[in-house]
């Protein structure tokens, strides 16, 4: 019988998180059932240091391309700040495409992918998923995605 595996030398993913949080940008969708029983689609990312929350979109049906120009608006939206950024977390949903990946490399990100069945990894996006689900979604009616309380109400929006 061998010897057990030696410990990684490295930090652990944990104190890699918590050294890292100003630098790290993480995504994920976020699955909506709208009361005419259709699922829409919504992809977030969120800034681990700052904890903000960014909506990239909104899809009945989504795809590779259509996460791709998600992608493509977040960096343009964000502008200068994105220069802080350097690390992309994502699961390993196949919307994620080697085009979307690539749109963050050309920026000077790195892409880190999750271990297949760690949500952990990404904890602090799946966190922020739960949130979403038990303070908003599971409290109001969503009709589709284009109607919201401000389009339906001038006088709530900004």
């Amino acid at each position: 019988m061998g010897d057990p595996a030696s410990r990684r030398a490295g930090p652990t993913w944990r104190q890699f998180l918590t050294a890292q949080a100003h630098a790290i940008i993480a995504c994920d969708f976020v699955v909506v059932e709208t009361i005419m029983l259709r699922r829409l689609y919504v992809l977030v990312f969120i800034e681990h240091g700052t904890r903000r929350l960014h909506l990239a979109g909104v899809a009945a049906h989504r795809t590779g391309a259509w996460a791709v120009q998600q992608a493509r608006d977040l960096v343009m939206g964000l502008g200068d700040p994105i220069a802080g950024l350097r690390f992309v977390i994502h699961d390993r949903n196949p919307l994620f495409t080697s085009t979307f990946r690539e749109i963050f490399e050309a920026e000077g990100l790195r892409i880190v992918t999750t271990l297949p069945r760690t949500p952990r990894m990404n904890a602090i996006c799946e966190r922020v998923v739960g949130i979403l689900r038990r303070e908003l979604l599971d409290r109001i009616l969503i009709l589709n995605a284009r109607c919201t309380t401000a389009e339906r109400n001038p006088s709530m929006g900004s």
